[in-house]
């Protein structure tokens, strides 16, 4: 099971749950408590490390393993919406990380940044085609097409 968890201050990150795993919330991490003093160390013993982290945070939102047919290169990536990057309004867009075979990150990726849209949900369609949400007062669904 993938897990997307929004960090206090930064260190946005993506886990693989195992049961009975401590993931360190809300006490360690790799960003900091809200007013800004560090988080404690996110190696401490007894933790189970993430396979992603964002510095800084992206506020996670969605997460979706591409398995679909209509973009090929993208089967196996991992996409992930982003509400705010750095605490920086407006600063948003998806995010695409590339795996080898160990699910080792090799690439990533940030598209659709102009949108200029908190992105809420990002999901695959039984078209293949890859939908998004948008939080905003002109929100939206958005289809992302490969180009012909």
């Amino acid at each position: 099971m993938w897990h997307t968890e929004l960090g206090r201050y930064g260190g946005d990150k993506i886990n693989i749950l195992a049961a009975g795993g401590d993931y360190g919330w809300p006490d360690y991490g790799y960003g900091r408590n809200n007013d800004s003093s560090p988080l404690g160390n996110p190696y401490t013993r007894g933790l189970e490390q993430s396979l992603l982290v964002w510095i800084p945070g992206i506020t996670p939102s969605g997460l979706l393993i591409y398995t679909g047919d209509r973009f090929p290169t993208w089967r196996g990536n991992l996409f992930v919406g982003s509400v705010v990057r750095g605490r920086v309004n407006g600063e948003t867009g998806i995010e695409r990380v590339v795996f080898n075979d160990q699910m080792w990150e090799v690439r990533r990726e940030t598209f659709l940044t102009e949108l200029k849209q908190r992105i809420r949900d990002v999901r695959q369609g039984p078209d293949g085609l890859i939908y998004l949400l948008t939080e905003e007062v002109d929100g939206a669904v958005l289809r992302i097409e490969p180009v012909e």
